[in-house]
Order: structure tokens, then C-alpha cells, then sequence
């Protein structure tokens, strides 16, 4: 019924398996097209780790393939939650980077639209196909190179696509040295994943010099 909430649950790959990730309270407007095996959900809303969401979606079958789409938006995730929610499965490259080399922030204005395909009639994990992510990044500790201080209260814009994840910083603090912007792009997804940093400084020369050392 459209005016009482029911709980579901998705399906989430942890280490190529499949696992119970429960949405508390979804409500929204279901429509099924019987002669297009087509599922949609409109204007949907969820708790996902006592984060309320907006949730849109559908859910297509073709053939022996279930084509999955998801739309979430959420004000607010920790990363914490990021990395909780991104199956390390999953862009393994990016998420490795993501894991040992940012942390203590928090995202907000999360927007995604993510695709994945899964086996009919089958208790098979799903596939993830591709999408994309944005979001506004508050507070982060980036170690961007072993050997030099991180930048703490990190705050900029972050897009994750299929060419990788592009970070670009408006504000933040290495040291002595204020961070004024910079960009940090970490690609591809999968694989041995690379990071490349470009950063303009605000600072006495010897506080910037000082950080090279």
C-alpha cells in the first residue's frame, strides 16, 4: 500500500558473495508492466543505517538476466558507511585507494545511478555493469604520498565514473602549508590503480619547501 512503509531487502556482493543488506521503511510508488517484466519504484524513500534516503529504480527482465537500476540520494554518509556500502568486489582498484588513503570525513549531497545484472531464478550475486557518483566531500584526511603530511579538513567535489574517481579539493590544510585547491584523479577502477595530484599552496616558501623534505 502506498501509505504504509514495508521492509525489503537488497541483495549486496561482500568477497563474491551474495549478502542481506536490509532497507528499513521503503515507501514509494511500485508499477509493474506485466508485458514488459519491468518493475519500477518512484518517489521511493528508505533507511539504510539509520540514514533516511530517496530511492528510485527499476527492475527489467530480459531473457535470463535481470537488468537492475538504482538511483539513491542521501544528505549525508560517513566514510565509514562509503566503504561499508561499496562491495570491494566492486572497482577493486579505486576502493583499495579509497580504504588505505582517505578516511575520517564524510560525504554529503550523495547522488548515484548505478546499473547491475543478475541471473534469474538463481541465488547468484549481482553483476555490476556501471555507473557513476557525485558528492560533496567535508572534513577528509587525505594521504595522498606516504613520505609527506596528509591534507586534514579536506573538503571538494567527488565523481566516480568508469575512467575512475576525480576529487577536486577547494580547501584543506598539509602541515603549515594552506591547500587553496587541487585535483586528485585515481584511475582506472579495476586493477593497479594510479593517483595523480595536482595542488596550489598558500604559504610562506619555507613552509611549502618544508614539506618536499
Amino acid at each position: 500500500p502506498d501509505a504504509t512503509p514495508w521492509p525489503v531487502a537488497a541483495l549486496r556482493v561482500e568477497k563474491g558473495q551474495a549478502s542481506a543488506l536490509s532497507l528499513k521503511s521503503l515507501s514509494g510508488t511500485l508499477t509493474a508492466d506485466l508485458s514488459a517484466g519491468s518493475l519500477t519504484l518512484k518517489q521511493g524513500g528508505a533507511r539504510l543505517s539509520g540514514t533516511r534516503m530517496r530511492l528510485e529504480g527499476s527492475a527489467v527482465l530480459q531473457e535470463d538476466l535481470f537488468r537492475l537500476s538504482l538511483r539513491p540520494s542521501l544528505p549525508t554518509l560517513s566514510h565509514e558507511q562509503l566503504l561499508a556500502l561499496w562491495p570491494d568486489t566492486v572497482a577493486q582498484g579505486a576502493h583499495r585507494w579509497l580504504k588505505t588513503g582517505m578516511r575520517d570525513g564524510r560525504l554529503e549531497n550523495v547522488r548515484a545511478d548505478l546499473h547491475f545484472t543478475m541471473p534469474a531464478g538463481s541465488a547468484g550475486p549481482p553483476r555490476w555493469e556501471r555507473g557513476q557518483a557525485t558528492a560533496r566531500l567535508k572534513d577528509y584526511t587525505i594521504a595522498y604520498y606516504k613520505t609527506l603530511p596528509p591534507i586534514t579538513g579536506a573538503a571538494g567535489d567527488l565523481k566516480v565514473s568508469a575512467r575512475g574517481v576525480d576529487i577536486a579539493v577547494d580547501g584543506g590544510r598539509a602541515g603549515n602549508v594552506v591547500v587553496t585547491e587541487g585535483k586528485v584523479a585515481i584511475a582506472p577502477l579495476d586493477g593497479n590503480a594510479r593517483l595523480k595530484l595536482e595542488t596550489s599552496v598558500d604559504s610562506p616558501l619555507q613552509d611549502a619547501l618544508a614539506l618536499l623534505h
